[in-house]
């Protein structure tokens, strides 16, 4: 198919010269003005498409009129031009399914859009409703029978909004949405495929709330009572089934003085908070209010099988969350901004310069109080702490700090400053009588440390150590000590010792647990003084191997 997955600017033919119009050929002798050469500009509805369908709702200030253009642009005028819209169709049908599914294309924060592009599409032409409910039904089975759970998530989320403009039933959701409940609540099921199902369901709740509690609050209440089942039930102590091997190392904290927050109990909670207001989820992104969409004729999703669980699959699902902020609300909106941030952060791991611009990006589709920048901060954070192991590789995540900071100077910098300080305060914990019982787990603070070393050889080493300064009256059981011991020695490393000592207060100077005395040396493990009277014997070695 080519490279259809950017946009191609227009196609021009080439010059025209009168010689190739059939017109008498002018020499240099010949009266009269010479004809400037004609440029002929074709139609490219195909390269409008992609750069439409890529492109919409950039702009918050034009999202009307591109989703109005895009939705007549994919409508088309079939009869006119049969042989091209025939063409680009096959190419728009796998385009609009890697969309979906998030492959490619990879922009899940746009998933609204998209859906009120389907929606007005519809309420157009009602004929393409069935076949645009086929498109995603063939992104749901291709990301259900590869056991990409990222993938189906973002397909739920996608017929949430879907309902949101009226191109689906309520029932067709609901029916959806019993379909994991049910799979999740089949006894002997692990606990990772369970809380994994019952994650999606409960995300994609929070998409449609509000519409569906409008227009079948019944059938909502009995989503919601089939979800109270399975989290009462879900209860540690009271799990017959074995426990998630993933979740075995998702304790951030060592110790038991801070328990970590269960991102599933968390979710349920603020659903259940939710139920008591409005149902209004103000973060979400709206494009369908503006316009209506009611009136129209929805069409039906093919139905849904998940497949049994296997040995092999694991499941994506996150049992805890690492947080810094305990200042932001814990509410559905900082729920949404972490769940869209993470799928950001997740999908362009390939391709860390794109990440950055549309993390900073995203507050152009979401409205919300909270500090988006100390979000993506820590979304990037916990990420890179995520337990037992990160989903990508460390440098990715140093790479993709650095590229935030320098995209936005003004707002990441201060963001980060707020982020390191938190996570070195929660390096130790300590009880009233200044003894250390817990802290972050030791391989956090290893990461923490690498990050950091590496992020500070970046910036100049600039850093206002004697913030830290309590570090030097500390002992070696302070995990503040040994850390800011192990970042300097890295430093130094990155660097040359003259140049990191020179950064330091002459507090740290002075103090040989946390920083050299003096500069290291290379330390060869059998250097030795030659005991008197080696060379002589090494002579006459040597003078015996002569005669022999």
């Amino acid at each position: 198919m080519g490279d259809w997955g950017h946009a191609r600017g227009p196609r021009y033919s080439s010059y025209s010269t009168p010689h190739q119009r059939g017109e008498p050929s002018r020499n240099a002798n010949s009266a009269g003005p010479i004809k400037r050469p004609q440029i002929v500009k074709t139609i490219d509805v195909e390269s409008q498409l992609f750069k439409g369908i890529f492109h919409v709702g950039e702009d918050i200030n034009t999202i009307l009129v591109e989703i109005t253009e895009l939705s007549k642009l994919l409508i088309g005028d079939f009869d006119a031009q049969k042989p091209q819209i025939v063409k680009i169709l096959r190419y728009w049908r796998v385009v609009i399914i890697i969309l979906i599914i998030v492959h490619l294309a990879e922009l899940p924060w746009k998933t609204s859009i998209y859906a009120t592009v389907f929606g007005f599409m519809n309420m157009t032409e009602p004929k393409l409703g069935e076949e645009l409910m086929a498109i995603v039904g063939e992104a749901m089975d291709a990301t259900v029978a590869a056991h990409n759970w990222k993938g189906v998530k973002l397909v739920m989320r996608f017929y949430a909004d879907l309902l949101n403009c009226s191109v689906i039933e309520v029932s067709s959701l609901l029916t959806l949405l019993d379909v994991f409940i049910t799979a999740a609540s089949v006894d002997g099921t692990p606990e990772e495929r369970s809380d994994c199902l019952m994650y999606i369901v409960l995300c994609t709740i929070c998409w449609a709330a509000k519409t569906l509690n409008e227009k079948d609050p019944i059938g909502t209440d009995r989503i919601l009572a089939a979800c109270e089942l399975y989290m009462n039930a879900r209860a540690l102590a009271a799990r017959s089934a074995p426990r998630a091997i993933a979740l075995e190392g998702m304790l951030y904290v060592r110790g038991a003085a801070v328990p970590p927050v269960d991102l599933l109990e968390s979710l349920w909670t603020q659903i259940l908070e939710l139920a008591q207001g409005d149902w209004e989820v103000a973060a979400l992104p709206k494009p369908w209010r503006m316009f209506s969409l009611e009136n129209q004729a929805p069409a039906q999703p093919r139905p849904l099988t998940l497949p049994h669980d296997e040995v092999t699959v694991r499941y994506p699902f996150q049992g805890f969350r690492f947080r810094i902020h305990t200042t932001i609300p814990n509410n559905l909106d900082r729920f949404i901004l972490e769940d869209l941030t993470t799928d950001i952060v997740q999908l362009f791991a390939h391709n860390h310069p794109i990440a950055a611009k549309n993390l900073l990006g995203l507050s152009n589709y979401v409205n919300t109080t909270i500090n988006l920048h100390d979000l993506i901060v820590e979304t990037c954070f916990a990420e890179l702490f995520r337990l037992p192991r990160s989903t990508e590789r460390p440098v990715y995540y140093m790479t993709l700090i650095s590229d935030l900071c320098k995209a936005s100077l003004e707002k990441i910098p201060p963001a980060l400053g707020r982020a390191i300080r938190g996570i070195y305060g929660m390096l130790d914990i300590e009880n009233p009588d200044g003894q250390v019982v817990g802290g972050l787990d030791v391989e956090c603070i290893q990461r923490f440390g690498e990050w950091f070393a590496e992020h500070l050889s970046n910036f100049g080493y600039n850093w206002k150590w004697a913030e830290w300064d309590s570090v030097l009256i500390k002992d070696d059981s302070s995990s503040q000590m040994v850390f800011a011991r192990e970042v300097l020695e890295r430093c130094v490393r990155l660097s040359y010792y003259d140049r990191i000592k020179a950064t330091l207060p002459a507090s740290y100077k002075d103090v040989a647990t946390v920083f050299y005395q003096q500069a290291p040396r290379p330390n060869f493990k059998y250097e030795q003084t030659p005991p008197e009277g080696m060379w002589m014997t090494l002579d006459w070695f040597h003078k015996l191997q002569f005669f022999h």
